[in-house]
């Protein structure tokens, strides 16, 4: 009880303090998903993933995905400095270990159906008809696993059959490089990492979480004073700085998936991918 008394305060705490600032902005989040007045998209994407599980007595092996996004963009408007370029969706994706890759059947193979809902932005760079767009990106997901473990140690099933049949939920981020052109086509190749939990744990979640948002809104107040001095820079920096954080904090959950509380492993991914997205 005194765990989730604590957690509770710390999350109403920033909110209080947001709520003060007359720089914050709610559409900021990155995960906001109003969708009014706003551009619809669909994309596609193609990708590869490394899995792992800290501490598996095995090796994972790689999988192929197809993944298929439908959502909303638009782009924020800032008298001091360039806005921001941002995309909220829903996305649905088929990952499979002989989807466009091969194994030597002694991995333990996987496959997996995950929906879930993201958002992205970033600032951009204009030449002509041509935006150039660093971005980051954060979602929430449901996977619902199948694994292969005939030829694994005992360990290894054991903790395999955690996922196995079941669907979990997870997190993961995005950063990478999009070009638009002409306000309708978009073609951008990112990295992701992406986790999911064995179990979920909404108190010790909500707390790794809020101290990782507790991160991004500092960088986001440092990013629109960037904005104002030096414009021209802001669209590296906001990139660099807010994928940096990002990556750290999964970092630290390879062992502990909602560091820093003691707790299991999570099936890890770092997904290299392209994508092609068409803007209404």
């Amino acid at each position: 009880m005194k765990l989730k008394l604590l957690l509770l305060i710390t999350f109403l705490a920033p909110v209080s303090v947001f709520a003060q600032n007359d720089d914050w902005d709610w559409s900021d989040f990155d995960l906001d998903l109003g969708w009014n007045h706003k551009n619809p998209y669909m994309s596609l994407s193609y990708g590869m993933s490394d899995n792992s599980y800290f501490g598996l007595q095995g090796k994972l092996a790689k999988t192929g995905f197809i993944e298929g996004k439908l959502g909303y963009s638009h782009t924020t408007t800032n008298l001091w400095g360039p806005g921001f370029e941002k995309e909220a969706g829903l996305f649905f994706g088929r990952y499979a270990y002989n989807l466009g890759t091969t194994t030597d059947g002694n991995e333990i193979q996987t496959t997996a159906w995950k929906f879930g809902m993201e958002g992205s932005s970033g600032i951009a760079w204009t030449a002509g008809d041509v935006k150039i767009i660093p971005y980051h990106s954060r979602g929430w997901q449901w996977a619902y696993i199948t694994t292969e473990t005939q030829n694994t140690t005992a360990q290894a099933k054991e903790i395999m059959d955690q996922f196995n049949e079941s669907v979990r939920f997870g997190n993961r981020f995005e950063g990478g490089l999009k070009f638009r052109v002409k306000e309708s086509l978009e073609i951008g190749a990112g990295y992701q990492r992406s986790i999911i939990f064995p179990k979920h744990m909404f108190w010790y979640w909500a707390g790794s979480s809020i101290i990782e948002e507790i991160g991004q809104g500092l960088i986001d107040g440092f990013i629109s004073h960037v904005t104002k001095a030096s414009p021209g820079a802001a669209p590296v920096v906001y990139f660099l700085l807010k994928n940096a954080l990002s990556y750290g904090a999964y970092e630290l959950r390879k062992d502990k998936m909602n560091w820093p509380f003691e707790t299991a492993p999570p099936f890890f991914s770092d997904s290299y991918k392209v994508t092609l997205t068409y803007i209404f």
